[in-house]
C-alpha cells in the first residue's frame, strides 16, 4: 500500500552556528498553533534536548508529550492517558521531530505506523522551497509502498550481479530486513527431509518441504520489510504469496542449466561433484536435464536442481501473476539502469521523500554487480568456464555471458532441449520457433 503523510517543513538551520535562528523560527511557528493542539515531541536519537526546551518554553510542558525512538514516554503524564509502553493516546494534533534531518524518514514512518490518525509531522530542518517570510506549508510526503518485498533468485540466474545492487539500494531507502537463514541450510529441517545423498530425477517431497518452509517464513513478514531467497521456488508457491510484491529473476533456461552443471562440477560443496567429474560433459548435461537432488558432503545442506522442463515452465509462469515482476538476467546485464528504474517504480519506492535514488547512487549500486569489482580485478567475464575461487574461498562468479549454452550443447543435447523446453523458450521470447 502506498503511504502519504502530511509534513510541515520549516527550513530552519540545523547546526549550532545558527542555533538562535532555529529557536526563533520554531518559536514563531509554535505561536500560531491552535491552543487546543496537543504536541508530541519525537526525539529519535536523543539529541533534541535544546529544541525540546524551546517548544516547552513557548507552549508549556503540559501540552507536550516527549517520546524517544521506541515511543517510550520519557516524561509520562497521566493526563495523556498512556497505559502501556508504545501505546499512544488519541488527539495528538501535531508531531515535532527534534532530531537531525538524517532521521526524518524513520521518524515519519514511525508516526505513520504508530500514531492514531497520522497527525502532521513538523520537520524543522526540511527545506520548504519557499521564501523565508512565507507561512510554513502543509504538504503531502511520499513514504513509499509498505508491501513486503521478496526477491526470488533462482540459483545460477545471476544472483551475484543483482544482489549487491539491491542490498545497496534498499539499504539507502531504509527498507528493513529480517534475519533468517535459508531452509536448505536449516539442519533440523534438512535432517527431516527424506532425500538421497545423490539422486537424479524429480523429488516432489523435497521440493514441497523446501517450498513450504519458504512460504511460512515469508508469511510472517511485516509491512515495510524485504528479503530474498536464493533457491528454486515453484510458481505455485509464489502465487500464494500474493500479500507480497515478488521480483523474480530468470534467464535463458539453456544458460541456466549450463551454469548449474558447472556449479556442481566445480563445487567441492556439492554432493554431485565426484560423479559429474567422472562423466563426459554431454552425459552430465543430459543428467541435469532430468533434475538432481544432493546433500552436501557434511550432510548439513540439501539442494535440488529441478528438471529443466519444470524450471523453464516456472520462468514462463511468472508472467501470469500481477504481484510478480519477472526480470531477466539478459536485461540486467545489458540495460541495468532501465531495469532498476522500472523495478523501483513497480515496487512503489521510487519517490520516497528525502530518499529519491540519485543517478550517482544508482550507477554506484549497479557497478557493485560487476565481476571485476567483486573479485578485486582478478576475474573477468567470459574468460573461464570454471567458477572463480578467491583467497577467502569459493565464489559465485563464473562466466556471466549471454548465450554460453552454444559453447556446450552438442547436437544431441540441443535436440533433447528442444523436446523439453522448446515451447517455453518461444513463450519467454528467447526463440521464435524450434529452428535453432
Amino acid at each position: 500500500m502506498k503511504r502519504q503523510i502530511r509534513i510541515v517543513p520549516l527550513s530552519l538551520w540545523p547546526d549550532h552556528e545558527h542555533a538562535a535562528a532555529t529557536a526563533e523560527g520554531l518559536t514563531a511557528f509554535l505561536r500560531v498553533l491552535p491552543a487546543d493542539h496537543r504536541i508530541a515531541i519525537l526525539d529519535v536519537d536523543g539529541l533534541g534536548a535544546a529544541l525540546r526546551a524551546v517548544i516547552e518554553g513557548v507552549v508549556g510542558a503540559a501540552r507536550c508529550l516527549y517520546l524517544n525512538s521506541t515511543l517510550h514516554a520519557v516524561s509520562e503524564d497521566r493526563r495523556w492517558g498512556i497505559t502501556a509502553v508504545g501505546r499512544l493516546p488519541e488527539g495528538i494534533g501535531i508531531v515535532i521531530v527534534v532530531s537531525p534531518a538524517q532521521t526524518y524518514l524513520a521518524a515519519m514512518r514511525t508516526v505513520y505506523e504508530r500514531f492514531p490518525g497520522h497527525p502532521p509531522v513538523v520537520l524543522p530542518f526540511a527545506a520548504s522551497g519557499l521564501p523565508p517570510d512565507a507561512p510554513p506549508p502543509l504538504v503531502n510526503a511520499e513514504l513509499g509502498d509498505d508491501t513486503p518485498i521478496v526477491f526470488c533468485l533462482t540459483p545460477n540466474c545471476g544472483t551475484g550481479r543483482l544482489s549487491p545492487s539491491v542490498n545497496t539500494i534498499l539499504g539507502f531507502l531504509e527498507k528493513r530486513r529480517p534475519r533468517r537463514a535459508s531452509p536448505s541450510v536449516n539442519r533440523r529441517l534438512v535432517a527431516s527431509i527424506e532425500a538421497p545423498k545423490v539422486g537424479y530425477g524429480y523429488f516432489p517431497a523435497v521440493r514441497k518441504a523446501l517450498d513450504d518452509a519458504h512460504f511460512h517464513a515469508f508469511e510472517r513478514m511485516d509491512l515495510d520489510y524485504w528479503d530474498d531467497v536464493h533457491d528454486f521456488i515453484s510458481t505455485e508457491t509464489l502465487a500464494r504469496l500474493d500479500f507480497c510484491k515478488i521480483v523474480a529473476l530468470y534467464r535463458d533456461p539453456r544458460d541456466y542449466v549450463v551454469s548449474a552443471y558447472h556449479w556442481h562440477l566445480d563445487g567441492y560443496h556439492s554432493g554431485l561433484y565426484a560423479e559429474l567429474a567422472a562423466l563426459p560433459k554431454e552425459q552430465g548435461l543430459l543428467k541435469f536435464f532430468e533434475g538432481t537432488v544432493s546433500r552436501s558432503p557434511m550432510g548439513d545442506l540439501v539442494g535440488q536442481v529441478p528438471p529443466l522442463s519444470i524450471v523453464a515452465r516456472n520462468f514462463a509462469d511468472y508472467r501470469k501473476h500481477a504481484h510478480i515482476l519477472p526480470i531477466s538476467y539478459e536485461e540486467l546485464r545489458t540495460n541495468p539502469r532501465q531495469l532498476y528504474l522500472r523495478m523501483l517504480a513497480w515496487l512503489g519506492i521510487d519517490k520516497v521523500i528525502f530518499k529519491g535514488v540519485p543517478d550517482e547512487m544508482l550507477e554506484y549500486a549497479i557497478s557493485l554487480g560487476d565481476f571485476s569489482k567483486q573479485s578485486g580485478g582478478q576475474h573477468t567475464e567470459g574468460k573461464s568456464d570454471a567458477y572463480f575461487s578467491s583467497a577467502s574461498g569459493f565464489t559465485g562468479l563464473r562466466k556471466g555471458i549471454v548465450g554460453d549454452w552454444r559453447n556446450h550443447f552438442t547436437p544431441k543435447v540441443k535436440e533433447r532441449a528442444k523436446e523439453l523446453i522448446g515451447e517455453a523458450l518461444i513463450e519467454l521470447g528467447y526463440e521464435k520457433d524450434l529452428d535453432w
